[in-house]
């Protein structure tokens, strides 16, 4: 089963006229552990953040969306091209 999130982080910006500084932080600092998650357990850069791609839950959370240009990171060889979350 797919979970539904029914807004991402640009239209509620836009239906609220920009967000307050409360909410900025907090959204951010779940954005940060997400994007520590995914360069350090799963060794990924996604390449495509915006706020399109930042999806907001009912509940608050922060869900990252859309891998498809992402690559996987190797600490000693750096991005490996062919690797991309397409295939």
């Amino acid at each position: 089963m797919i979970e539904y999130v029914p807004h991402c982080l640009k239209d509620i910006i836009k239906l609220n006229n920009g967000l307050h500084l409360t909410k900025v932080k907090f959204y951010a600092a779940q954005l940060l552990q997400a994007i520590e998650y995914i360069h350090t357990e799963m060794k990924m850069v996604h390449r495509d953040l915006k706020p399109q791609n930042i999806m907001i839950s009912e509940n608050d959370c922060v869900k990252i969306i859309d891998f498809g240009d992402s690559v996987v990171y190797d600490k000693e060889c750096g991005p490996l091209a062919n690797e991309s979350m397409d295939k």
